[in-house]
């Protein structure tokens, strides 16, 4: 059903296994704790980009409004998940520095 949608909005079908690898290779990076700060910023600045690209597809082809408002709802996830993220990372660099 995936390849439907790729190719209705004018991507190569290949596009959508190259999507779900970058999608699974963020999230096991935003999991796991000994990643680095810096590789978990590229992550969260991937899935930004992702996402608004998905909505700016979703609203430019006309999609279903469900589509819209799932697209709209994993970027407040996101943003929620990045500003506790930034506040756990300052925690943590303070307790290092002994501050």
């Amino acid at each position: 059903m995936a390849n439907v949608y790729v190719t209705h909005w004018g991507f190569p079908v290949f596009f959508h296994i190259e999507w779900e690898i970058a999608k699974l290779l963020g999230a096991i990076t935003l999991i796991l704790p000994f990643i680095p700060i810096r590789v978990k910023e590229f992550a969260y600045h991937g899935f930004i980009i992702l996402l608004v690209s998905a909505l700016i597809t979703h609203v430019v082809y006309g999609d279903q409004i469900i589509f819209i408002f799932m697209v709209l709802f994993f970027l407040v996830v996101l943003a929620i998940s990045y500003k506790y993220y930034l506040e756990l990372s300052s925690k943590k660099e303070k307790e290092v520095k002994g501050i």
